[in-house]
This record gives C-alpha cells, structure tokens and sequence, in this order.
C-alpha cells in the first residue's frame, strides 16, 4: 500500500489537535479573569445572642456599591452561645421553637438583592425586623467587597412564641385576671394566633384573634377579631397596605367593625349605671407619597368613612343626659410628615435592649366633612391632630407628644367631643444604669359624648390611688423617678431594674354625666413608692412587669396607706 505523505493535511491536523487540547486551559484562564476581586473582608464577629455590640456604622463610600449575597444566622430562643450551657429545658423549648424563617426576614427587608447598596435602607430593615413581636433583635453588616458588590449578613434571635398564661393584675381597686394563649410566629412565618380569655369588675370576654403582618410577602396586612362577651360582642376584620417603609409610594386598605357592649358610668370612683352601646364602623382609604427626600418623607391619604353609635339605658331610674344615637358618613383627607433621625438607645422604655427612636418630627393632621344631609342631625367637621418629636443633648433627651380632636358643630358653631393631650418626658442618662426621669401629661376632654369620660388614678399616673379616684374634663400628673437597671438576669429568661417615684396630679371640671350636676373642688393628690421592673428577654420584650408599692400623702382617708400594684405595661 504506497502511503502518501501530505503536509497540509498533517498541518491542519496539528492545529486541530493543538486547539482541542487547549480548550481546558483557555476554560481555567476565562474562569480565572472573572473570579471577583475582593477588595475587603469583614474582621468584625457577628454579633452574639444578646445583641451586646451597637449596631455597624456603614461608610458612605458603600454607596457606590450593589448588594451581593445575602447570609443569615438565626439564633434559636436560647442560643448555643449563652454563658451559661444549656440546660434540658432550654434545649427542649428550642426543639418545640420553629425558628423564624429565612424567607420571612427576606420579605420584611425594605432593600432587594443586587440593587444598589442605600444605608437608610439598611438601617430601616434592622428597625423593621425589631418590631415584630417574634424578633428579639437583629443586625446587618458588611462582611466583603468584591468587584463593585458589597456582601451583608443578617442577625437574629428569636423570641418565645407560644405563650400559654395565665395572669392576675390588682391595680387600685380592681382586679383583672386573663388566660389565653398565643402563637406569635405560627411555624416561623411570623402569623399570630390567639385565644383568649379575660375578666374584670366589668365584664368577661372570650377572644379569638389572626393577624398576618406581611401576607405572601406583599407588605399587606391582615387581621380579624371575634369577641364573645358577656355584655356583648364584637366582629373586627381589617385589610391594609401600609406605608411600610419611607420609600413606600402607596398605601391602601379597608377595615369593618361590629360591637356590642355595657358602657359603665362613673361619678369619681363610684359607679353611677350602665349602658348599652352598639358600634358599627366602616373605613377605606387610599394613599401615596412621593418617596424619601432630604431625610424626610411626605404622604396624603384619602378615605371614607360610616360611624354609627347607638345607645339606650338599662337602668331607666338613673337620669342622664340624652342618650343620643349618631350617624356620620363623611371623606376624609390626612397630611402626614415623617422626618428620618432615628437612633438607637439601651434602658429607654424597655431593659437592656437596642431601642429605636425618631429624634425628628412626625406631625400628621386630618379633616373630613359630614354634611347633615349624610348625619342625624347637623353637619360636622372632624379633624384630627398628632405631633411627636424629640430631641437628644450629650446624656439628655427630652421627648414631646401632642394631639387634638374632635368634631366641630358648624350649625351651631360649637365643638363636641374635644380632646387633646400634651406630654413631655425628660431624661438624664447619670451613667448608661442609672437614668433620672421626669414626666408631666395633660389631657382634656370638653363638651364630651356620653360614653367617653376622662379619670385620674391608680391606672392612670397616681399609683397610691385607686382607679377612677378622681373624674373631670382635665386632668394633670408629673411624675419623678429614679430608675437603675441592674446586671441581674434571673436564669438568662428576665431582666431586673427597680425605680424610685413620687406622682403629683390633680382633676378639675364637669364630674358626672348626669345633667345640671354641680362639681367639687378636687384636692391636688400626691403618693410615693417604689417599684421592680421585669423584661422577658425571651418573650415579647415590649412588655414590662410593674410591680408597685405606693402609700399617698394626701387625701389618705380615702385611700388605703400602702397599695401593692401589679401591672403588665408596653414601657418603663
């Protein structure tokens, strides 16, 4: 067989066996000049399950970067990490804990993946997930800069959901005992469940109640409320889409409420009768806002309302002022402005727990018409006014809160039903345990409508005193503390503070709902005492635990000389 030699051919050859082989190394090159490049790597250690590290300062030259991976650690309820090791409850209370999920913090995040990187974001999620109940605390930080993105990893712990309890609260002269329990973060996706039954001097009610904070995470809310009760009922559902973060362009929503209950009427602490009170309310609204702007967001709600409020006397031996029904359909519109100088503070209204505060302006005002031919009787203007702010000096802050409502008759060019309240508080950090407090609030209440009354006592700022000691249409109470907030921290599960007060109030004006009743002089009223203070760490950490021994220095006849308080409250 003659073979011959073609040189072309073994060329071509040659290169296609040469471009073959070269194929994996030309793949390793391309992979090798893609790899990112990172710039930085976070040093810093996560934060531990108790949150004792501040919060990250991001640099503002992060701006200039987009969001890459997104890595979480979700501590259980008691976590790995504890000083003290974990005994055989702690470890079986976790194991029945479904620990919140990923997706759930996702959805509550005010930034998206691969957008680019914006502080007030960052900062705002951290304060979205501290405000669900099931959230104990969390933090966002940096970890890495590769290429032009930023790499950030989220924090949490979670709270104890399921909450079986049972309580008994005796605050003046009342007592109130309730049982219930509740699912906060039904299987970690951050739905509440609950079953409650409660009783007072009043009345007993059976409760059953579903919210779900963020439904297929939409940002929408919804809720319903069904009431048994002995003097009663009541049917509450709600739909809504909030403003939910300052970047939030719309909102929108609807609620319905059916009750029927016993209003009772008071003369001071005695009670005077009861009545009936049916209450049928509807609302829809729709908003919009233009965005974050200069640290500041502006938002206009439109909405319509039907308030109807029936009453009629059970009691028909007890004269009172005309039990008047009413009947208002009227539009509304609301104006809200909301300033961005939020920061972070520890042994404010709770113990040992990060804290967010506004140290800017939320004002909002509102206004709707009710014209006669829509009402029972004449045509009303409603208008609604609230104002918070605060302001920090060094280890001072001062915070001050206002609002003013009620209904303007135009008819007869009277206002019905007015009532504001002005409070400001005023504290001095000593040292990061020891915080001096002073408190003054003012309410009113003119020209009321017959179901509402205002009282003055142990439940509302005079704690040597019993509930409703004192009934008016104005009232004020300054209150001075000392508070300290001790390292104790019974069994990793409550923390420990203790507060020294005295409280200093007095009512003035109409007293009864009865008319053409003349009023008293009432005395000024004062009481010192002392208290302890427990925060769950584990729970719900909004709730604190007052337990009260208070004796009153004046009007001590009326009163008993030492009274022993204990009450579940959302603040110190």
């Amino acid at each position: 067989m003659n073979y011959k030699f073609d040189k072309e051919s073994v060329i071509y050859r040659f290169l296609a066996l040469f471009f073959i082989s070269s194929v994996p190394l030309i793949k390793v090159q391309a992979a090798e000049s893609v790899a990112p490049q990172c710039q930085w790597t976070s040093t810093q250690p996560l934060p531990s399950s108790e949150f004792e590290a501040p919060s990250v300062d991001f640099d503002k030259l992060l701006t200039d970067y987009h969001i890459g991976k997104i890595s979480y650690t979700r501590y259980n309820v008691f976590s790995d990490d504890d000083s003290v090791s974990l005994n055989w409850l702690y470890q079986w209370l976790n194991s029945i804990h479904t620990i919140t999920q990923e997706q759930v913090i996702l959805q509550e995040l005010s930034f998206k993946q691969s957008e680019k990187f914006n502080p007030v974001k960052v900062r705002e999620s951290e304060r979205l997930l501290r405000q669900q109940k099931f959230i104990f605390d969390a933090r966002i930080q940096p970890t890495k800069l590769c290429d032009d993105k930023v790499d950030l990893h989220i924090t949490t712990r979670d709270t104890w959901s399921i909450t079986p309890a049972f309580s008994v609260s005796h605050n003046g002269d009342e007592t109130k005992t309730r049982a219930s329990i509740t699912e906060s973060n039904f299987l970690g996706t951050g739905k509440l469940i609950s079953i409650s039954q409660a009783r007072d001097d009043q009345r007993t009610e059976f409760t059953l109640r579903y919210k779900d904070p963020n439904v297929g995470g939409t940002h929408l809310t919804s809720e319903f409320e069904i009431s048994d009760n002995s003097d009663g009922k009541r049917h509450y559902v709600a739909v809504n889409k909030p403003f939910y973060s300052f970047e939030s362009r719309q909102s929108y929503g609807g609620s319905y409420l059916n009750e029927t209950r016993e209003e009772p009427l008071y003369i001071n602490k005695d009670k005077l009768t009861d009545i009936r009170h049916r209450l049928n309310h509807y609302q829809v609204f729709f908003g919009h806002s233009d965005g974050y702007h200069l640290d500041r967001t502006t938002r206009l709600r439109y909405g319509l309302s039907f308030i109807e409020d029936t009453f009629w006397s059970i009691d028909d031996t007890i004269e009172l002022n005309p039990l008047n029904s009413r009947t208002n359909i009227y539009p509304w519109i609301e104006f809200n402005l909301l300033e961005d100088h939020y920061t972070t503070l520890t042994n404010f209204h709770s113990i040992k727990r990060t804290e967010d505060i506004n140290l800017g302006r939320n004002l909002s005002a509102s206004i709707g018409y009710s014209p006669s031919s829509w009402s029972d009787d004449q045509s009303r203007y409603i208008f609604n006014i609230r104002s918070k702010s605060a302001f920090k000096f060094h280890n001072e802050l001062i915070t001050i809160a206002g609002h003013l409502g009620g209904y303007y008759l135009a008819d007869s060019n009277t206002t019905k039903n007015l009532s504001g309240n002005l409070n400001g508080q005023y504290y001095h950090f000593t040292t990061p345990d020891r915080v001096f407090f002073v408190g003054a609030n003012y309410n009113l209440l003119k020209n009321p409508y017959i179901e509402n009354q205002l009282f003055l006592g142990g439940d509302t700022g005079m704690r040597g005193y019993p509930v409703r000691f004192q009934t008016g249409d104005r009232n004020a109470v300054i209150k001075i503390e000392q508070r300290y907030y001790t390292d104790q921290y019974w069994w990793k599960l409550i923390r420990v503070a203790t507060a020294a007060f005295v409280d200093v109030g007095r009512s003035w004006g109409q007293q009864s709902p009865q008319p053409h009743t003349q009023f008293k002089q009432t005395p000024w009223l004062a009481n010192i005492g002392i208290g302890l203070r427990l925060t769950p760490s584990r729970a719900d950490a909004n709730h604190v635990i007052h337990i009260d021994l208070a004796a009153p220095m004046t009007e001590r006849e009326e009163a008993d000389s030492v009274r022993f308080m204990v009450s579940v409250k959302n603040s110190f």
